[in-house]
Formats: C-alpha cells, structure tokens, sequence
C-alpha cells in the first residue's frame, strides 16, 4: 500500500513471505499434545497455520484457514462480489459492519499518522500498475496530480455500519491492513477452539500465540537486498508485519518504483527499504508497517516510541537502519 538519514547501532529489515524464515526448535512436545500445520495460496501470497493443542488441531487449523478465507473474500477489492468492489465500482454504500468496523479503525490511524496511512490510495494503485496490471513506466506528472485529487480520508464518510462516497470517483483498498485483519480473525477462531498454542503466518504478516516446543515462537527476517537471516525474533502474543520497497516493485532508469505509496506526493514513498512493526495484534502492526514506511525513520520511530506494544524496525535504501528503544527486547 505508501527523508531522513542518521546512524544507529543495530536494525533489521524485513521482508514478507518470501524473504521470512520461520525458526522452530526440535523438541520433543507432550505426548497428549498434538500437532497440525496447513498451508494454501491466499491474499495474493502463501499463508500458514501451525497448531498446538490437545484435540482436533487439523480442524482447528482448517476453521482458522477458512476464516482467512472469509476476510479475503469481503474485502479483495478486486472480487466483483466483494462490498469493496461494488462501492469502487459502481458507487454502492458499503453496508456491511465488518467493513466499515475496519474502514473506521484506518481513519484513525490515518489520523494518527497525518495521513501516511490512507485506504483511499486505490487510484495511485491503478496509475501506477500494481493493481493486477503492471505498466513498469512511471506515469506522467499531471496524470498523477489527476488521481490524487481523487485520494484523502475526507472523501468517504462512515456513519455506524454505512460507507458512502463523499466524491464519486473516489475508491479504497483495504491492502495495507486486512491482511493483519484476516490474521487476528483466524487467530481468534483457534483461541476459541481452546488452541494452546500457534503460529498463524499470512505473507510476512505474522501472529504467535502461546509457545512452541522448546518455548517462544522464533521468526527469521532477511536482509531486503541480500540473502540470508539478518535478525531472529523471538515471540509470543505478539504480531510481527513487514513493509518493504522490494515486494512488489518495477525498475526504471535505475530507479526502483514500488507499490507503497505516499498519499501526499502521488509517488512511491522513497527513503525506506523495508519497516517491521511488532506489535499485540497483526492489524496494528500490519497498518503501521505501511504508515511508518511512508513516514519515514525519524518521525516513524518517534511515534513508536510513544505508542504501548509497538516497536518498529527500519532499514534505509542505503542500508542505515534504526530501531525502537524496545526492540531488543525481542531479538534472540
């Protein structure tokens, strides 16, 4: 979904599925205690579940998969049956609690944030290409200025479970945080289904709950512009999602375009390789990955330290990195 230079002593950069390596430890787990782990292509990306628990754990993986399922469907702006397509597409109200529950929870971030995080950025995407068709050739100046008078939180309005369209030609992505959305959601199935513990993994955008054989959840993040584990982190009830310019992206003269945009420019947000946000739920940690990557390292990481159970993670395109006074607090 969207500067500054300093030296600090340590970072990571991050990277979603492809670049993740998930750790496990070998270990012997209670006889009584069973093991489940599915895996499909869903999202646009790969997604995993991993399950510890004493009863039925390929059920409960199968109803957390299925729940991610549903969260997909409603809110892929490109499935014409989808309330986001239809409101794109052809100007409907979204009326639809789940969607405007979450439209609602963006617009205060996108407040927070002064705007870098904005479901609104739909029209850039399309601009650009990275809606499903790539045009690898960076659009013309006045083209831009077009669409991003068709960007910005004032134009829609969400009153209880109702979304309208405040300018016609506006439409909205939920890109940037259904992903976490859908990983909380299935979370939240397995506690139910009294799930001890699990690993719930949707592109990058990862959530752990409880532990593991040999204890904590352990995540690997690679290097965004080389191979290899950079940083592990080690995790339980927490989040961790990762935005990074090498996900998705087109070269051009030299230059690497990406899919995160900066809602004020029209532009690929520069100065940014990748962001990791921890935080205790995957929707936060995934809308700030994005919001912090836009922002920017300094002023990203001022608002981190300021916010309860978050801790942010960046990496500059010329590899200075930066890190949250309380991020140590997870690296193994």
């Amino acid at each position: 979904m969207m500067q500054l230079h300093i030296n600090v002593r340590k970072c990571v950069a991050a990277a979603c599925f492809l670049c993740f390596t998930l750790l496990t430890v070998s270990c012997r787990r209670p006889v009584s205690e069973k093991y489940a782990e599915k895996s499909r292509f869903l999202m646009g990306t790969y997604c995993t579940v991993k399950v510890y628990t004493l009863y039925n754990p390929e059920e409960a993986a199968a109803a957390a998969m299925f729940r991610m399922h549903e969260v997909y469907e409603k809110f892929n702006h490109l499935n014409e049956g989808s309330p986001v397509y239809g409101f794109n597409n052809y100007g409907y109200p979204v009326e639809d609690e789940e969607v405007a529950a979450l439209a609602e929870k963006s617009g205060k971030i996108n407040a927070i944030t002064g705007g870098a995080f904005d479901i609104t950025v739909y029209p850039l995407l399309e601009l650009w290409g990275f809606n499903n068709s790539p045009v690898e050739v960076p659009p013309d100046r006045k083209e831009i200025k077009k669409a991003l008078r068709r960007v910005g939180a004032d134009k829609i309005k969400i009153t209880g479970n109702r979304i309208v369209k405040k300018k016609d030609d506006v439409k909205i992505t939920f890109g940037s945080i259904a992903k976490g959305y859908a990983v909380d959601e299935a979370a939240r199935v397995l506690k139910q289904k009294g799930v001890s513990g699990a690993l719930i993994d949707a592109g990058g955008d990862i959530y752990v709950f409880g532990e593991k054989p040999g204890g904590k959840w352990r995540v690997g993040v690679r290097h965004p512009r080389g191979g290899g584990i950079s940083y592990v982190i080690k995790a339980s009830d927490a989040a961790v999602a990762t935005s990074g310019d090498y996900e998705n992206y087109f070269l051009k003269g030299g230059k690497r375009y990406h899919h995160i945009f900066d809602p004020g420019t029209g532009y690929p947000s520069s100065g940014t390789a990748s962001v990791t946000v921890i935080a205790p739920d995957a929707m936060t940690a995934d809308a700030y990955s994005t919001a912090f990557f836009v922002m920017g390292p300094e002023e990203a990481i001022a608002l981190a330290e300021k916010m309860e159970g978050v801790e942010c993670l960046i990496v500059t395109p010329c590899l200075n990195e930066f890190r949250s006074g309380g991020f140590n607090f997870y690296l193994q």
